[in-house]
């Protein structure tokens, strides 16, 4: 009974998911402690990263104790080491990303405008930063901290997770649908479902980087290439006055989808090797 009791529990769907709503609630709790030690804590990012960051690392800790007591962390999130080719790929697709999704964004928040002043809340925030040490710590906050943190979550734990530890050797496409559902639960509780399209086919390509690499650093590189976009236009809101052109997010797309097809043949290759080893 003991060792029935002692033996790795199952992580299927339900408990990627229920693991995925302890991380939420337990960000809330670590930025309520946070805001009555130090009020105005809950809106600074400092405070947020570093809530993420403690956050994250417990989750990953509990999961790995309670589901995979004999995997090594670099097994468990799917940090096997990548081709260098399936990094640039992913790369260049964060990219393209941002400029066709931005433009996509650009229509539907024009169709549906917000009265308050939200969206500049992260501009005002970078921008009136009182230090440049503070405004550089800022930037790799939202462009690599924050990026990485998120992918260990989804795309390293509940995707390697899925696939390796369900009770019945899980399915990638567990961990895809997964995945999207979270990312858009994640929307819904930020009060703004404009981003919904975007988010979902975010979620889509990095869930299939993920996939088709097996490996999560290019997941991780698709990720930060993407939000290093979206800052640079935050950084310098000049950039923002004018609307993406056609023309250009047709050519982002094209890219994307060539970069997809290129991760795809790339993968296929090397299953090739692999059966014929």
């Amino acid at each position: 009974m003991d060792e029935e009791e002692d033996a790795p529990r199952p992580f299927g769907v339900l408990a990627a998911s229920l693991w995925c709503v302890v991380s939420a609630i337990a960000m809330t709790v670590v930025v309520a402690i946070f805001e009555g030690i130090r009020p105005g804590a809950a809106s600074d990012l400092v405070t947020l990263t570093l809530a993420r960051v403690f956050t994250v690392a417990a989750i990953v800790l509990a999961v790995s104790r309670i589901h995979a007591p004999e995997t090594g962390f670099q097994t468990l999130l799917g940090a096997e080491p990548p081709k260098g080719s399936h990094v640039a790929l992913a790369l260049v697709l964060g990219l393209a990303l941002c400029v066709c999704l931005g433009f996509v964004d650009e229509r539907v928040q024009a169709a549906f405008p917000r009265t308050d002043e939200a969206d500049h809340e992260l501009t005002a925030k970078l921008l009136d930063a009182p230090s440049p040490g503070r405004a550089a710590f800022l930037l790799v906050a939202l462009m690599v901290i924050l990026p990485v943190c998120h992918e260990l979550l989804f795309r390293g734990l509940v995707f390697t997770g899925l696939s390796r530890l369900g009770a019945a050797g899980g399915k990638p496409t567990d961990a895809a649908i997964t995945t999207v559902l979270l990312e858009v639960l994640t929307v819904g509780l930020s009060g703004d479902v404009r981003g919904l399209g975007s988010t979902i086919a975010f979620a889509v390509a990095a869930t299939y980087v993920r996939f088709s690499t097996k490996s999560l650093f290019p997941a991780v590189a698709l990720h930060v290439a993407y939000y290093a976009s979206v800052l640079a236009v935050v950084w310098k809101p000049s950039w923002a006055d004018h609307d993406i052109p056609k023309m250009w997010a047709a050519g982002a797309a094209v890219v994307a989808l060539a970069c997809i097809a290129l991760l795809r043949n790339s993968s296929r290759e090397k299953l090739v090797v692999t059966a014929s080893d």
